[in-house]
């Protein structure tokens, strides 16, 4: 570990990266989304006799899906499921419906409006689970939804239905029953919903943006048999599945790195058989970077090396714990392994993590008349000691492959650090 006086590069996810996490985590509830679109006029299809499913069918994965998150406490995803409670229930009662009368047109433009701004409004708030003063500030969110349309119909607010279906451009759209005002106002909703999945990446963020995408289709093609139902049950399914998705993830995924967890190397090693190697390895000194410049800065490292571990050729690295990793070489021989990792570990030797000045200003307009002043503050190189280990014909099973490995990260430390023991 040294500091240098010089300027480096920060860490920062690249674009690429980031738009691939993002991409992946769409995935998943954009074939959801394709299933539902797909089953609509299955579901409309149906015989007298199974008719009822096209009411029952999108209660029944609501239930669920409510169920599921009330399990793992994940508040925003039992109130986005909530709202879309509200529009199913608000199309199995008749209120909104391809018949346009006043109260069919009231409520219909303000579920548009309003169920799309909730789910926008859950996306950027952070999980605060469900029972506690957060999740009554939340509930607050289908209140509205329910009391204003139901306010305006009750006072006969004409004026204000004729003021949203006012057209705000010429020539009128055709083919969507949504009104331009309404049409602008989902627009901004599921745009800022999709910016909050693009952001944290996170699968219940995903879920809600795919989520406000299947009820703006559902909207859209209220007036075809059986897509509303059948959207509505994708657009829970998605929420229903992002939960499910987001707890697997905190289950098995480091939640500082990035990383797969001890968990899942756990498991990996269950799996592993035939040739692999194993490597293990540790950041150098890290608890006197933690006493020197504070666990920030030692969780930027720990994040930094991480980052270069997740793109090690042919290995898959994960969080073992503390300032360890580990690395799994499927298929490889101890040769090319280290040689792998010999790169690997100066790579993370070269790299210089800028520290925040101890003079910069806190306000940040004064930080930034700063910048390129030539007044840096100082600069972290950190180094990393790798034990390596194969598997062979007398030691093949997993868990002494893992002490060979443990062994030889021992060797390397003992040997001076920074280097690739075997």
């Amino acid at each position: 570990m040294s500091t240098q006086a010089h300027s480096g590069s920060v860490l920062a996810p690249s674009f690429r990266d980031a738009a691939r996490r993002c991409a992946h985590a769409l995935v998943v509830p954009a074939a959801v989304l394709g299933i539902a679109l797909a089953g609509a006029p299955k579901l409309a299809a149906l015989p007298a006799s199974l008719a009822i499913l096209k009411v029952q069918l999108p209660w029944l994965v609501l239930a669920l899906g409510a169920a599921i998150a009330v399990a793992f406490n994940r508040g925003r995803a039992v109130f986005a499921l909530a709202a879309l409670a509200v529009a199913h229930a608000a199309w199995s009662l008749g209120w909104i419906g391809p018949i346009r009368t006043f109260p069919q047109k009231t409520v219909f433009a303000a579920m548009v409006m309003l169920l799309p701004a909730c789910l926008a409004v859950l996306a950027w708030l952070e999980e605060r689970g469900i029972w506690n003063r957060h999740g009554g500030d939340r509930a607050l969110l289908l209140v509205a939804l329910v009391l204003l349309p139901g306010w305006l119909v009750v006072e006969l607010k004409r004026g204000v239905t004729a003021w949203v279906y006012a057209p705000l451009w010429t020539p009128a759209l055709h083919g969507t029953p949504i009104p331009q005002l309404a049409l602008v106002v989902l627009g901004i909703a599921v745009a800022a919903t999709v910016a909050a999945a693009v952001v944290r990446r996170s699968p219940v963020d995903a879920g809600l943006a795919m989520a406000s995408v299947a009820f703006a289709l559902a909207c859209h093609r209220i007036a075809v048999p059986g897509h509303f139902a059948a959207l509505i049950t994708g657009a829970a399914a998605i929420v229903t599945a992002a939960v499910l998705e987001d707890t697997y993830r905190m289950a098995f995924h480091d939640e500082l790195t990035g990383l797969p967890s001890r968990r899942a190397f756990k498991e990996a090693l269950a799996s592993l058989h035939g040739r692999y190697v194993l490597a293990m390895v540790d950041v150098d000194h890290f608890k006197r970077c933690n006493d020197t410049y504070g666990h920030d800065v030692g969780d930027q490292v720990l994040r930094m090396v991480a980052a270069k571990l997740a793109r090690v050729p042919g290995g898959r690295a994960y969080r073992y714990g503390g300032e360890e990793f580990a690395i799994v070489f499927r298929g490889h021989r101890l040769d090319e392994a280290v040689q792998t990792l010999e790169g690997l570990r100066i790579t993370i030797a070269g790299y210089s993590m800028a520290l925040r000045a101890v003079d910069r200003p806190s306000r940040s307009r004064t930080g930034r008349r700063r910048r390129g002043s030539g007044r840096h503050g100082d600069h972290l190189s950190v180094t990393v000691s790798i034990g390596a280990a194969e598997s062979t014909e007398r030691v093949a099973e997993p868990d002494s492959v893992l002490r060979l490995a443990d062994r030889a990260l021992y060797r390397a430390k003992h040997r001076g650090r920074n280097q690739v023991a075997r």
